[in-house]
């Protein structure tokens, strides 16, 4: 019998577009929540953007890849959660 290998660690990245903001949430490996907490705050009129990271070092730790989100957009970074949380869930 083989043995299913476990799903692969990622991290993800929300951008508020109103608030020039970025958090990177993570590691996980299911972002179903992050997507539908998304759905739910553009439903509320927010300009909120989400994505994996799919960087060159996808293992790379949350303030790695913060800073390049920051760099790459130029938003200023926020803690996990802050930007959508637990409200949304």
């Amino acid at each position: 019998m083989s043995k299913r290998s476990a799903p692969e660690h990622f991290y993800f990245y929300i951008l508020d577009h109103d608030r020039c903001e970025v958090c990177v949430e993570g590691p996980m490996t299911d972002d179903t929540k992050w997507h539908d907490a998304i759905k739910m705050a553009r439903s509320k009129k927010r300009d909120v953007t989400g994505s994996p990271y799919d960087g060159i070092d996808g293992r790379s730790n949350r303030e790695k890849i913060a800073s390049e989100c920051e760099r790459q957009f130029g938003y200023k970074i926020v803690a996990p959660g802050s930007i959508v949380d637990q409200v949304y869930f």
